[in-house]
């Protein structure tokens, strides 16, 4: 059973599918990670490491600017992350 979700190979957060606890060991594109918070399902995982001002992306587009420092295995939250979005033509 597949426990997490990633949508596009640009992604770098993929969704848990089933509620994730943490210290669990998640594989995602053949890297092991260990969650650092419990995950609800349908939430999502950093898959690297990012810093503040890096993209992220989510189904393949921009979907919001990291405010902090994350880590692979941390929640994506709306206190790291702000919105932004690519331009719509």
């Amino acid at each position: 059973m597949n426990r997490v979700l990633k949508i596009h190979e640009k992604d770098n957060v993929i969704t848990a599918l089933i509620d994730l606890h943490k210290d669990d060991h998640v594989v995602c594109d053949g890297q092991e990670f260990t969650l650092k918070n419990n995950i609800p399902a349908k939430h999502k995982i950093f898959i690297k490491d990012l810093n503040q001002g890096d993209e992220v992306i989510m189904h393949g587009v921009l979907v919001g600017k990291m405010q902090d420092l994350v880590h692979s295995g941390d929640l994506m939250t709306t206190g790291n992350v702000k919105h932004a979005a690519e331009p719509y033509s």
